[in-house]
């Protein structure tokens, strides 16, 4: 894209630029500027390796305008999912599932994680926007309550949820919202977002499986699990007439995860929100690995 003159589209912005020059700036360097040129870029391959944490890599329009790198948007050409990408996935896998369940031609038992359900004979969307995404139904009713997550690591999720319909003591994202304030007007003027830890496992568990969540009374905001993967499929066990469901990460309730999919309170730009009083801000409940460029409010 580079060598090419392909436009980067800017996350702040509906603006994109053209790259005319990229700049380095080593760490135990600082007075040591690496410059190229458009004939040059293909001299990165051979540099970015030894870019670590601490060096400063610049793209540069034709203007001079020096940006960072996490100035980029992630469009999909970049790795990113793109506007839209969410909901398509959600689709496919729905109407994925409703094909296999109409091949195997009759009723199944399906096996989830903890759970059994039996005479399951189809999938639907739930619409609006509660927790669930979609639903196994029995006899065309919803049965086992599903929040779907694209791709296969905790970087692929934006987030678990937001934060504004949690219930109980909200102390813990009081404080944090009051360090962000602290730190920021306006997310526009800044390239960074913050994080930091949720203790409170009860608000965890709300962002994850819903905001009625609770140890029964399934429904569209207390999910039977959050399930990841692009292709869903029901695979056929030992038992006559039954399935399991094969994923590529799965979380069930109570389950409140540890490592990359731990649930951390998350702060950063959002294109069309102003949340708490913070210009173009968003806060989330998210997988801790899914944001490791982001920094604590409180340190």
């Amino acid at each position: 894209m580079l060598e090419t003159s392909t436009p980067l589209q800017l996350v702040k912005s509906d603006q994109s630029i053209v790259v005319a020059e990229v700049e380095i700036i080593k760490k135990e360097s600082p007075n040591q500027l690496i410059k190229l040129t458009k004939p040059e870029f293909r001299q990165l391959y051979s540099l970015l390796p030894g870019v670590t944490s601490g060096d400063r890599l610049y793209l540069c329009d034709e203007a001079g305008t020096h940006y960072s790198i996490t100035e980029i948007a992630k469009t999909p050409e970049l790795g990113g999912l793109g506007v839209g990408a969410t909901t398509k996935y959600e689709k496919a896998v729905i109407d994925s599932l409703a094909t296999q369940l109409k091949e195997i031609g009759k009723p199944i038992t399906l096996h989830l994680g903890p759970y059994v359900f039996p005479e399951i004979d189809g999938v639907i969307n739930i619409p609006g926007n509660p927790k669930a995404d979609f639903a196994f139904t029995r006899r065309g009713e919803p049965v086992a309550y599903i929040s779907h997550k694209s791709g296969d690591s905790a970087k692929s999720i934006i987030h678990y949820g937001g934060v504004t319909e949690l219930k109980g003591d909200l102390s813990e994202i009081d404080l944090f919202i009051l360090a962000v304030k602290k730190r920021v007007v306006d997310f526009t003027s800044i390239g960074v977002e913050y994080t930091a830890p949720l203790l409170n496992q009860y608000l965890a568990q709300q962002a994850m499986y819903g905001i009625d969540f609770s140890p029964s009374n399934y429904g569209i905001n207390n999910v039977h699990a959050v399930v990841q993967g692009n292709d869903l499929i029901l695979q056929k066990v030992e038992q006559e007439n039954t399935y399991s469901l094969s994923y590529n990460h799965a979380l069930f309730p109570p389950e409140v995860p540890t490592g990359e999919y731990t649930p951390v309170l998350n702060a950063r730009y959002a294109k069309d929100r102003n949340q708490f009083g913070i210009g173009h801000c968003r806060v989330y409940v998210v997988p801790e690995g899914a944001r490791l460029a982001a920094v604590s409010p409180f340190t």
